[in-house]
């Protein structure tokens, strides 16, 4: 039992922990004792900082699935979906929180898992370090454009499955893609 706490533990900490819960994070700091354009500057980063905090890391990686990968690769199914206001957490939440086992049946699964669990990289995979590192990837600067992220797979995985459904997508209405997602 306790093996598989270890590696329940491990996988949490590889950023899915982050997407069951949103830590709020305040910036305060004093701005009163800067002077000039730094000021403004420095204010309007804080401001940033306070609106990008409120953010659920959910949301966060749910809007680089669709609005970065998916907007690049299929426009046509992201300009439908953008265009019925299908917010990408409403379909992703149950894919990412339970990678994708409510998805598939248990001897697919395990090769999803595989996918998933392989790409992760050799230094950071479970077992393999004695130190847990706790990846809190989604307050990376780089977080969109980097490969910070040991849990990329999901993402793919995720534009994977939404291009599958892409018939039942695209030209269609907000009630029917979102059935077709969910």
């Amino acid at each position: 039992m306790s093996d598989a706490y270890l590696m329940f533990e491990r996988v949490m900490l590889l950023g899915i922990k982050q997407l069951f819960y949103n830590e709020e994070v305040t910036p305060e700091e004093d701005v009163s004792v800067i002077e000039g354009q730094d000021r403004i500057k420095k204010y309007q980063d804080l401001q940033q900082k306070k609106v990008d905090s409120q953010k659920t890391q959910l949301k966060k990686r749910a809007n680089k699935i669709v609005n970065h990968f998916l907007k690049g690769i299929e426009p046509s199914i992201y300009t439908s979906i953008h265009e019925n206001e299908i917010q990408p957490e409403m379909f992703l939440l149950k894919w990412l929180r339970v990678l994708f086992t409510r998805e598939f049946d248990l001897n697919s699964l395990l090769y999803v898992w595989d996918f998933i669990f392989a790409s992760i990289p050799e230094d950071t995979r479970l077992g393999l370090s004695s130190k847990l590192v706790n990846y809190d990837v989604y307050d990376h600067k780089d977080y969109f454009e980097s490969d910070v992220d040991p849990m990329s797979s999901l993402d793919y995985l995720a534009v994977a499955m939404i291009i599958d459904k892409k018939q039942h997508i695209v030209g269609k209405q907000f009630i029917e893609i979102f059935m077709a997602l969910n």
